[in-house]
């Protein structure tokens, strides 16, 4: 029987030796770390509760996040971001035991319409698609501004980057899930076709200023990214009629991770405290009340959909 692909096993009291895994991003069945800190209840930690009780729920916690485990459901439910993902209980065999699986193709999204071998797609959403209205209502809860068009961007290479970082990041630090928030850039239309292309740059600095450090700037509210939407002369004719001269926002996923006060100085996270080989994942304004995030490295980033006003 493989391992990672195995249904849910039902309870028993034999002596086989049994252990706990989760469905990662990736379509592969991770097992709980046997090697986390005493912050992460271990595999047969978990598999004590289930012998002992059946089922029922265990609070666990992990970089900074707590998630609940219902063994009832087999869900796994990050309380911070309210993520879920899939849990089972299958025989632990050194053989099929996989952590990062850097070999393992890692699937798109499931809404993602009609994936080709093109570099990149821009897919315009339909206002009456439930994918548009929950962009369109992410985006109002910090912005007046009146929607124009959304798209959504289906670069395969970007994609797997950004979740192999993820999963690196991860195992680095030996947790579950790393924080991930959905963020702003306002930027010129004529940088679309780049960023949709190669991902944000954080080399190219410098444009909006460097107050918290050299790396690409995000906005936890849309109105104040939409400050730096840069107008262009550009006549564009919307897919729903129209002509107008557009302004456009990325909104991006972004790995966050641990942050600290940034500095005008830095072209890196600075190293966290007695840790000299352990850098921060990236930089913010302010610490207790974060609303400009910076980012090093472009395979943190993954621009998800241009918004145009």
């Amino acid at each position: 029987m493989d391992v990672c692909n195995s249904q849910v096993e039902n309870m028993d009291t034999s002596d086989v030796p049994w252990c706990w895994f989760y469905l990662a991003e990736c379509g592969v069945w991770h097992m709980f770390d046997n090697e986390s800190s005493h912050q992460l209840m271990i595999s047969h930690k978990i598999e004590e509760h289930y012998r002992n009780n059946g089922g029922g729920t265990i609070i666990l916690f992990a970089n900074q996040c707590e998630y609940s485990l219902n063994l009832s459901e087999m869900k796994l439910t990050n309380k911070t971001t309210g993520r879920q993902c899939s849990v089972k209980r299958a025989p632990y065999r050194l053989t099929t035991f996989r952590y990062i699986c850097d070999n393992v193709s890692i699937p798109v999204p499931s809404h993602w319409e009609n994936v080709t071998d093109e570099p990149y797609q821009l897919v315009p959403l339909h206002p009456s698609t439930h994918e548009f209205h929950e962009v369109c209502n992410f985006l109002r809860k910090t912005s007046n501004e009146s929607v124009k068009e959304i798209a959504r961007i289906q670069n395969t290479y970007l994609w797997e980057c950004f979740c192999r970082k993820k999963r690196q990041m991860c195992k680095l630090k030996r947790v579950i899930d790393i924080e991930e928030m959905k963020l702003f850039h306002g930027t010129s239309l004529n940088n679309l076709r780049d960023i949709c292309f190669l991902n944000f740059d954080p080399r190219l600095h410098g444009s909006n200023g460097t107050l918290f450090g050299k790396g690409t700037y995000f906005a936890r509210d849309a109105s104040y990214a939409s400050k730096y939407c840069k107008n262009t002369l550009q006549n564009v004719m919307s897919p729903h009629g129209g002509w107008y001269q557009p302004r456009i926002v990325f909104l991006a996923r972004v790995l966050v991770g641990d942050y600290t006060t940034g500095r005008q100085d830095f072209v890196r996270p600075p190293e966290k405290q007695h840790t000299p080989i352990i850098l921060y994942d990236s930089c913010v304004n302010n610490v207790k009340h974060p609303n400009i995030y910076v980012i090093f490295d472009s395979s943190q980033i993954y621009p998800e959909y241009v918004i145009s006003f």
